[in-house]
């Protein structure tokens, strides 16, 4: 029964190639048919799988946007002295010898351990630093940037921050409906370069970020550098990007999650590389034994603790870290700074998946409907092919006995036949 169901499978199939492996009149057409549909069943299955591969890496596609509003929000700037203090206001005992980079490193972990209020004291005091700030044509208002703003930092001690919110005339919510040079910050700031510390200012200036949100860490390059003696026109231009979750993203780009954060450092070394952004360094204790409550890591100020992070930072770089850099020459200490809204325009970076389920199935349809004639229907016949096997087989196990017939009943279809060969002849 089995043998009858395929039969009549083959006869009414879709799938190209079935029936003429049935019906070829020569043997040697069959043949050829078989290998034909076999070779196509390969390639579907070879094109199944790179489409599942396609479909697996999740691909993105991404599509940009000019959108124009009536106002936009202007950002926070920091604004960082590349010189984290002044050597006449140095204690003696904090310089050391060495190398630029092991100079530099052990001065900003010395650094780093310190309460803010001493840090500030070590450094160029803001009156002095910041000779004039505007904004939008107005002077800058004391609770927007002075003393109170303080912003401090591994690399440059302590920045300050022009808080637009706290500007008077401006909206709580920051925002400003024009554009230009006219409607931004205006610095006029002054680096005293006889007051550098040798090996570890390495250039004398600023460095300006423009950050919407200024969180606790800060990427020593994630801003613009001035030189001190020139004037810099910083445009500022906002943009959106809408990601999607991919699956990369285990390795996340350099910042402070990634392998050379404080925390990874802090993991390896079993010290805080800036321990001032657990807030546990206070003017009267004592470092030794200042430890933090969660982890018991302590602040790295041992020669141990810095050739660890030394290594750390190399292995990240995957090369050695370079000799002594000379001081720049000798220029000007004055700086001009204007930071301004480039356009009330925006891009919008919108990430989308390129490939997603609809995508996968049209093509894995397309590649039976081209090898194999393979549709829809025949995964019906399939099916019903599948059902008729089965329910035959079910049928095979379980035969019906027939009806038994009684004797009298069998002769009388005998005297029957009897007759009506009687009544013929």
């Amino acid at each position: 029964m089995g043998k009858t169901a395929v039969a009549e499978y083959v006869d009414y199939a879709t799938i190209h190639g079935v029936e003429r492996i049935k019906n070829s009149p020569f043997a040697g057409f069959k043949i050829l048919w078989l290998i034909a549909l076999c070779g196509s069943l390969g390639m579907i299955t070879f094109q199944v799988v790179m489409l599942y591969r396609k479909y697996d890496s999740t691909p993105v596609s991404t599509s940009m946007e000019l959108k124009t509003v009536e106002k936009m929000r202007f950002p926070k700037v920091v604004i960082c002295n590349t010189n984290p203090g002044q050597t006449t206001r140095l204690p003696v005992e904090s310089g050391e010898s060495g190398t630029a980079v092991t100079v530099a490193e052990s001065f900003k972990l010395w650094l780093s351990s310190l309460p803010e209020s001493l840090l500030m004291a070590y450094s160029q005091p803001f009156d002095e630093f910041v000779l004039s700030c505007a904004f939008a044509g107005n002077s800058c208002s004391p609770s927007s940037i002075g003393n109170h703003s303080t912003f401090r930092t591994y690399d440059y001690g302590l920045c300050y921050v022009f808080d637009p919110k706290k500007q008077d005339g401006i909206s709580p919510s920051a925002e400003v409906s024009s554009s230009g040079q006219r409607f931004g910050l205006e610095l006029l700031l002054n680096v005293d370069r006889d007051q550098s510390i040798h090996l570890v200012t390495s250039s004398d200036g600023v460095l300006i970020c423009p950050l919407h949100d200024v969180s606790e860490y800060l990427d020593a390059d994630s801003g613009v550098f001035v030189p001190t003696g020139f004037q810099a026109n910083i445009a500022v231009s906002k943009s959106v990007t809408e990601s999607v979750p991919g699956k990369n993203n285990e390795s996340p780009m350099c910042d402070e999650t990634s392998d050379t954060s404080v925390h990874n450092i802090a993991q390896r070394c079993g010290c805080y590389q800036q321990f001032f952004m657990l807030d546990k360094v206070k003017v009267d204790s004592q470092l030794s034994t200042t430890l933090d409550n969660d982890t018991d890591y302590r602040p790295c100020l041992s020669s141990k603790d810095l050739v660890c992070i030394l290594k750390a930072l190399d292995e990240f770089t995957n090369s050695t870290p370079s000799g002594c850099k000379c001081i720049s020459p000798c220029r000007e200490n004055v700086i001009r700074v204007r930071i301004y809204l480039k356009a009330l325009s925006y891009e919008v970076i919108k990430e989308s998946y390129a490939y997603e389920i609809a995508n996968f199935i049209s093509d894995i349809g397309g590649q039976l409907g081209l090898w194999a004639g393979f549709s829809v229907l025949s995964i019906l016949e399939l099916v019903e092919l599948m059902f008729l096997l089965v329910a035959k087989k079910e049928k095979k196990e379980n035969p019906t006995e027939p009806a038994r017939n009684e004797p009298g009943d069998n002769d009388i279809s005998l005297d029957t036949h009897k007759t009506e060969l009687s009544d013929f002849d």
